[in-house]
């Protein structure tokens, strides 16, 4: 049977339950804004289904009898994580796009994920319009955690990076023209040529809120106001001399 909180189970003729939070990441419902109703509707197809888990919590004289899947997939996800390293190109199949980054399976037990942030040295707001369920990538391994069984992958560390050369190209003091991709709170990220990420921040805005004087996806003409091309870090403030 089904309930909001998981599965009602059958171990040998014994009743137990397999709670929503113990369900493989391929079984857990996906549902948008965790509606309760919605996930009991998802768990129906589950009915008669057989489920390979391991037992978590058993008390005879209290009749409880408690499940995991996911402790399963979680041993074999450690197996799998000793035989990767740091550093190493792997290949795998995104199975999920979200507004932060993509889940991608490696293997039957194992899956990674890539950040917004890693996967191009171009600002990508939104990972859905670049990267797609299905998707054959290739990537490079650059944390493995051992405690929780993560992966995270960067697609962008395969690719040439343009702050190696950004000297050749930029200094602190010269005059740019450049491209408001995205306004915050406390500043606003800029596109400079060569697919440089810089701030400008809200403090050389003269009190000013950066969506009162920047517009996304407008150039303006800009200065550089310092630049760590090893942290890869540049600050920019708006030219006064150009209004």
């Amino acid at each position: 049977n089904i309930n909001k909180g998981g599965l009602i189970i059958e171990v040998n003729g014994v009743q137990g339950f397999l709670p929503l939070s113990q369900l493989s990441s391929e079984h857990y419902p996906k549902v948008e804004g965790g509606d309760t109703t919605k996930i009991v509707q998802a768990l129906q197809k589950f009915k008669g289904q057989q489920f390979s888990v391991k037992i978590i919590d058993f008390n005879e004289a209290e009749n409880k009898l408690i499940v995991s899947e996911r402790a399963i997939r979680e041993s074999a996800a450690k197996e799998e994580l000793t035989k990767l390293k740091l550093g190493d190109t792997i290949d795998g199949e995104i199975t999920e796009v979200t507004d932060f980054g993509a889940f991608v399976r490696l293997n039957e037990s194992l899956d990674a994920l890539i950040h917004s942030s890693e996967i191009d040295w171009k600002f990508i707001d939104n990972p859905k319009e670049v990267l797609h369920v299905g998707e054959k990538v290739k990537a490079k391994i650059i944390n493995l955690d051992m405690a929780t069984g993560r992966v995270f992958l960067s697609l962008k560390a395969l690719k040439d990076d343009p702050w190696l050369k950004a000297d050749e190209k930029y200094q602190v003091g010269q005059k740019v023209r450049a491209k408001v991709i995205k306004t915050r709170q406390n500043g606003a990220f800029i596109e400079l040529p060569g697919d440089l990420i810089g701030v400008l921040p809200a403090s050389e805005l003269g009190g000013k809120s950066p969506s009162e004087v920047l517009e996304a996806g407008k150039e303006y003409d800009m200065a550089i106001v310092s630049m760590d091309t090893k942290e890869h870090k540049l600050t920019l403030t708006l030219d006064k001399s150009a209004e």
